[in-house]
């Protein structure tokens, strides 16, 4: 049980009305086809995440469906620390950031 929620609590986390999406992610969690999390039960209802990195490409690609029961005043996108990251993609849009967190 506690490792479950450990193991959550490092991809999906809710502070107050806001959604932290990978605030402690290992970086394990991303490669080899990374992470795909469908209607995991938060706060705000069932959500769906997807992270993979592509090291080849420098890129990040993240697929994120948001909660269905109340949304969350601000859902926010901590970007992990990798190596030869150049490009944050979420739900097929090119985020300008590409370090700590990110308003999504």
């Amino acid at each position: 049980g506690l490792a479950l929620m450990l193991l959550r609590l490092s991809v999906i986390r809710e502070v107050q009305a806001e959604l932290h999406l990978l605030p402690m992610a290992p970086q394990a969690f991303l490669a080899d086809g990374g992470l795909d999390w469908q209607a995991v039960p938060t706060w705000f209802g069932p959500l769906s995440l997807a992270a993979q990195y592509h090291a080849a490409r420098g890129t990040l690609e993240i697929a994120y469906t948001p909660p269905t029961r109340s949304r969350p005043r601000q859902p926010w996108l901590h970007v992990p620390p990798l190596a030869g990251l150049e490009r944050v993609v979420v739900n097929g849009r090119a985020l300008r950031q590409r370090a700590g967190p990110v308003a999504i």
